[in-house]
Parts: structure tokens; sequence; C-alpha cells
């Protein structure tokens, strides 16, 4: 803010002003040479280690030369940790080690995001963005409410939403020869309608259809189900039920617990091989950046493998790497009968004649990881530190540090955001998500006035991570590993961190009382360590139960 000819800022909260600034002064120098921050400058080229120092300053960070800009951070500790941790606004600066690999050039380097930019904006285009054609209908599901039942009918009362109603669409209505069928998993199928009975408290009973999704959400609300539980016995809505009642999946093949891998043979056999195709001597480099990869979605291929266990990454680059190969195949003959007849040529000249003689500049391959190369193991560790509010409960973590193997990272940029974006998310569910069911079963916790997520405010304020280079792995793609869903089990260290703060404060209360039945160590901790949780084991149920406490304890020593 320019105010009278001075410059006035902040900085973690401590005000500054300054005159005479030269309008054509960049942020970087301004903040370095007139406000004095300074920051150590890295030896960018110098090695393949890479850090940065970030902060609560936003920037939009480059990577050349193995560096941020160049520098390890913009702006230094300012004030004491115990100011700064005490502080509900402030993110200490934190640290993202990456140690690069030029074995798959330019694979490998730290590339922003495609759409990163509209995705975080809010400018992306989604289904329910995309305005609905003329004439188009709307649906909204009909769940049952009760958990286990018989259904004697669905009607809908007699109101504006439904007299809008176009068609209600059950199993009824499924073509002769069809299958009543919503999903297939490992576990079993299981239906798209319930038929005559209801299995779980949500389940699908049919859909609305109307000429809006106003009307038809509206509509299903109106809807009245006749339930009949006759002959029926309780449902069963929890593990003790279930195990009481000596009701079991059978556990399929898939999720047996298997040995993978054998790692003195895996280390004895490593070759360090790099799978390329070569047209020159850097084919990787002179291939890879002239090869323009588009958006993957049904035009471009019609079909999709699975996207589930992280693979998604994986897959997309080993399909570029097989159309990449399948372009060397057919440019390298070329490329030998021009130098035959004209001596090096560049790599304009290659794809001009491979255009005027016709030669398929496009491929497209479809790819999906077999069984094998799944079975790998992720290796990864965090230590958390919190600070536990024992009057309410409240969590704050004050500092992470954690360390994740990727194999050789793909792209070390989007995997330190799948690394820190999957530990915040274990966060949510070690912490926060709670899921509350009514007495059938059904969920109630629907919306996040009853259902709380991890929000800026969970991150840690200090939060650091390391990407552990873990060398070559033969059946990985280009010897990388997932990133995007592996790491949230981190997160335990938070919750296991708020039971050592829990377990130190009940040592300190339990031990004012007189109870002789009071445990210090040991209790239930369960997942997620919600406030109201936290705040119980601490053992005070209320802060009147602390006041009194506190009170008596006062007036003891008075006495």
């Amino acid at each position: 803010m320019n105010t009278m000819g001075k410059l006035v800022f902040a900085v973690n909260r401590e005000r500054f002003e300054l005159a005479e600034v030269d309008p054509s002064t960049t942020l970087l120098e301004f903040l370095r040479t007139r406000a004095r921050f300074t920051g150590p400058k890295l030896g960018c080229g110098e090695g393949k280690n890479f850090h940065v120092n970030s902060s609560n300053v936003p920037s939009n960070a480059k990577y050349p030369d193995d560096c941020t800009n160049g520098y390890a951070g913009t702006l230094p500790h300012r004030g004491s940790n115990f100011q700064q941790l005490n502080s509900p606004n402030v993110i200490l600066p934190s640290e993202q080690l990456i140690e690069f690999s030029k074995d798959y050039y330019p694979v490998g380097e730290p590339i922003k995001k495609v759409g990163a930019e509209i995705q975080a904006s809010g400018e992306a285009i989604y289904v329910d963005d995309i305005p609905s054609p003329k004439d188009c209908l709307h649906g909204a599901f009909v769940y049952s409410k009760r958990p286990l039942a018989h259904i004697k009918g669905i009607t809908f009362n007699s109101t504006t939403a439904s007299k809008k109603i176009i068609k209600f669409i059950s199993t009824n209505d499924i073509p002769k020869g069809g299958k009543n069928l919503g999903c297939m998993f490992w576990f079993g199928s299981d239906p798209l309608f319930a038929d005559t009975l209801t299995e779980w408290a949500g389940q699908p009973l049919g859909i609305v259809v109307a000429e809006t999704q106003r009307y038809a959400n509206m509509a299903a609300k109106q809807a009245n189900v006749q339930y009949s539980t006759e002959n029926l016995e309780p449902p069963i809505l929890s593990v003790e039920d279930a195990v009481r009642r000596s009701s079991f999946f059978d556990i399929p093949p898939p999720t047996f617990d298997l040995k993978v891998g054998d790692q003195p043979k895996g280390m004895a056999e490593a070759d360090h091989k790099i799978l390329s195709a070569e047209l020159w001597d850097n084919g990787g480099e002179n291939l890879l950046d002239r090869v323009r990869v588009i958006q993957a979605d049904t035009f471009s291929l019609v079909q999709g493998g699975f996207t589930g266990g992280s693979t998604t990454s994986e897959s997309s680059c080993e399909a570029v790497r097989l159309s990449c190969s399948v372009l060397v195949s057919r440019l390298k003959s070329l490329k030998q009968r021009l130098e035959e007849q004209m001596g090096p040529i560049s790599w304009a000249t290659l794809i001009s004649q491979a255009n005027m003689q016709a030669v398929n500049l496009s491929a497209s391959t479809y790819w999906v990881p077999d069984a094998s190369s799944k079975e790998y193991l992720n290796y990864g560790a965090a230590i958390s530190e919190v600070e536990v509010d024992i009057l309410t409960g409240a969590t704050t973590i004050l500092r992470t540090d954690l360390i994740y193997d990727c194999g050789q990272s793909l792209n070390p940029a989007v995997d330190i955001g799948q690394i820190e974006g999957a530990f915040v998310q274990g966060i949510g569910f070690f912490m926060y998500e709670e899921v509350v069911q009514n007495s059938d079963g059904l969920v109630v916790s629907d919306g996040t006035w009853t259902y709380k997520i991890p929000t800026v405010d969970t991150i840690p304020k200090q939060f650091n991570v390391k990407l552990l280079k873990s060398g070559h792995h033969e059946k990985r793609v280009l010897s990388s590993k997932a990133s995007g869903e592996p790491p949230l089990l981190l997160a335990a260290s938070v919750h296991c961190a708020t039971r050592e703060a829990i377990r130190a404060a009940r040592a300190e209360f339990l031990s004012t009382t007189d109870d002789p039945n009071s445990a210090v160590s040991s209790f239930q901790f369960d997942v997620p360590a919600t406030m109201p949780k936290v705040k119980e084991l601490c053992g005070l149920n209320n802060v009147e139960k602390y006041l009194e406490t506190f009170a008596s304890t006062h007036q003891q020593v008075e006495a």
C-alpha cells in the first residue's frame, strides 16, 4: 500500500514503512536491498540436490539448473519460534528436499502440472459446469432409510415438485434380458436398485426424472416408502454385531497377503539399464522435447484403464514412452536414407521430409500395468509434533518431518504436491472426518456442518518433506513409484503424537485426584481423534470440572 509517498507492508504481521521506492525495482530486489531480507544463494547447477525453503509468502517458483529462482528462500525467520508457534496466522518456513535424476531427461524434471492454474483458480470446466442441452432431463436418487426391510411400495406426496415428475425408474423398468447391476468389485457385485428388499440404509431404490435438477431433487425428498420387517432378523450395523453373529465375508484372492520382491536378489541383479529409444545420441532430449502430448480423453483414445492404486501417472508416462518408440521406428529408416544422401541432418529437416513422404507423425498407445508391476513396496516415515488444548480438545500440528520413497520421480513438482496433499488428507482421516450414523445405520454427517474436512489451518505450521531417490526398479515405469495414496498413512504420526499429548495431560491432571482407579497410560484412542474425544481423554470432561479442581487447589494453598 502506498501512503503519502511511503510503501507500507507487513511481513509475519510486522509493519514496515519505506519511502522513495524506485518503481522499476522488482519485489525480490526490493526485499533484499531495501527491506534487508536475505536468503542464502544456492550453488545452482553444481549438484543434483535441490533445497527449497518455503514461507507464507506466495511465489511462482521455476526450477532452472536445479534451483528455485537461484535462492533457497526469500524470507528468513523473524522472531522466536515461541512467538511464531503461538500465532495462528503464521506458517513457519518449511523445506522441500529433492534429489534430481538425469537418467531419463527430460522426464524427472520438476514441471508444473498441466491445468494447475485453472484448477486452483476455479476456472476448470467440469461436467456440472457444462450447460444442459435443450430438452435435457435430470435425475435424482431415492434412497432407503431402513437398513434391512421389505419394500411394500413407493408413493410421492402431492406437491408442486412431485407434479413435475416425468418418470420414476426402478427395477421394474430394467429391460428384459438386462441386469440389475450397479458396480462390480473384488468383494462381489452390488445391484443398481434394491428390488424387494433393502440391504442397507442409503441403498438406491430408484431415480426420479424431472425437467430440472431442482425439481428432481425436491421430488426425491417427497418419496414415501412403505417398509416391512416381518420375518427379518435385526440388521448387522457394527463389526461387533458381525462377530457376535458369525457374519463374515470370504477374503477375495487379490487381497491375500503376499511376499513382495526379493531384496537381496534385486540388489544383485540391478543393472541400471536405461530403456529409451534414440534417434540421436541424446535421443530422449531431442525427441521428448519435440513431442506434443495431448489431453487424454475419449476423442484421443476411446478407452481408459483402471485408475486406482496410483497407477494413472505411470500408465500415462509409459503410454507416451511407447508412443515415442512407435514414432522412432517410423522415422529411423527415413533418417538413415537422408543421411546417406545429405550427411548429418537436423530435426526440422527430418520432420519436413517425413511430412512430404506421408510418414504418420502421430501415435497413440493404450497401456495398463499388469499385476506384477503393482507388487512393490513403498517406503516412508514421518514424525509430527502437536499441541493439544486440554480445555477444548483442539489439536494444533506444530511440525511434521516426512521422507518418502518415490523411486525415481517422474515429476518432483507433482510428487511433492501429491505427498503433501495425501498427508493432509490423512490428517482428515485420523483427526477430523467422523462418519456419524443414526440407529438405522443411515449416515447423518452429510455436510461440512457435521463432517469436518481438513482446511488450510490443518496443515502443519512447519512441514518438511524429502523425496528419497531409491534408484533403479526393473518392473516400474522409468523406476518410478506411486505418490498419490500411500503417504496418507504417514499422517498416523499426528494421531500418535496426539495420543502422547493426552497421556501427558492425564498424568498431570489425574495426579491431582484421589481416584485409585484412574489409568494414565491405558486408554482407547479411536480414529478419528475429534475434539470431544481428545478433551474427554485428557481428563477434563468439561471446563467446570477443571475450574472446580483449580479452585479447590488454590483454596488448599491459601489455607
